[in-house]
């Protein structure tokens, strides 16, 4: 991960598993969104949000099959 963050490659949205970032900041980022079209409800603008929580993915993903498809 260190070496994805010294080569500029993860995007800033990216929070997981980066020092001095955690789903808070995410959270933030999602907040002043949302604040943000709030304010602009007049243009009549819609937005959604979908969230996932998902338990111990990384620990109970195929890794073969990730592998795979990621140089698919």
């Amino acid at each position: 991960m260190l070496e994805l963050i010294r080569r500029n490659i993860l995007p800033e949205h990216q929070a997981g598993f980066r020092p001095g970032k955690s789903t808070i900041y995410n959270i933030v980022q999602l907040e002043r969104y949302a604040q943000g079209q709030l304010r602009r409800a007049r243009r009549r603008h819609h937005s959604a949000v979908i969230l996932f929580d998902i338990k111990a993915a990384f620990d109970s993903v195929w890794h073969d099959g990730l592998i795979y498809k990621l140089n698919d």
